[in-house]
């Protein structure tokens, strides 16, 4: 495996030098972009180490070192769920327009369901000074 990374280490070293050479043509926005895609794409190939590579390895190993140890598994089952998951949440976090995008879905879906807790349970955001018979120290 450290094979592998070496040889990923030395191809994005160098696909970075050669690409801020040709990057410096485009306009600023484009150039955000690039580095943007570029910080998602490092990113996706570290993900997969973390929440795969890592749970596999440990639970491959630890039985040759005749360890008598109680591990969670679970912990090693969610890893292996989250990864596919990481991948678009990785994506929609560090490119800034895909993140915007987000932002205002959610917005736009908390809203009706804020407007309605409102109406119905009042705005939490009055004073604590209204209600009745609770103690100071609750607050």
């Amino acid at each position: 495996m450290l094979v592998q990374y070496t040889i990923i280490i030395y191809c994005a070293v160098q696909m970075y030098l050669s690409m801020e050479e040709k990057l410096q043509i485009l306009s600023p926005s484009l150039r955000n972009l690039h580095n943007q895609f570029f910080k998602t794409l490092v990113l996706q190939i570290v993900t997969p180490t973390i929440t795969l590579f890592s749970p596999v390895v440990s639970i491959i190993h630890l039985p040759m070192l005749n360890l008598e140890l109680d591990l969670p598994t679970g912990i090693f089952l969610c890893a292996f769920t989250l990864y596919p998951a990481m991948d678009a949440i990785i994506v929609m976090y560090v490119v800034q327009d895909y993140r915007r995008a987000v932002k205002y879905s959610l917005r736009k879906l908390a809203s009706p369901l804020y407007e309605w807790l409102v109406r119905n349970y009042g705005n939490p955001m009055e004073s604590r000074s209204q209600t009745a018979n609770v103690p100071n120290a609750l607050y």
